[in-house]
């Protein structure tokens, strides 16, 4: 069987998802890092931000050159 994640945003329960639902929805903005997610009814809560690979990881920003020594 397929794993099974649930959602809560401001107190109300949304869910099960598939792994791929939940990636899908990261993407589209429905899941939002500071969200909370439990895998199962009966796992911890969570904040999204916190599962491994669910976020796209994002590239540092490039620091500027350095100025020119006059």
């Amino acid at each position: 069987m397929a794993d099974q994640w649930f959602v809560q945003r401001d107190g109300q329960k949304f869910g099960p998802f598939s792994p791929a639902q939940l990636k899908q929805m990261t993407t589209t903005g429905q899941l939002l890092p500071v969200d909370l997610v439990s895998k199962g009814e009966g796992g911890k809560w969570v904040a999204a931000s916190q599962i491994k690979g669910l976020f796209a990881a994002t590239a540092p920003a490039k620091q500027p050159p350095p100025a020119p020594v006059q």
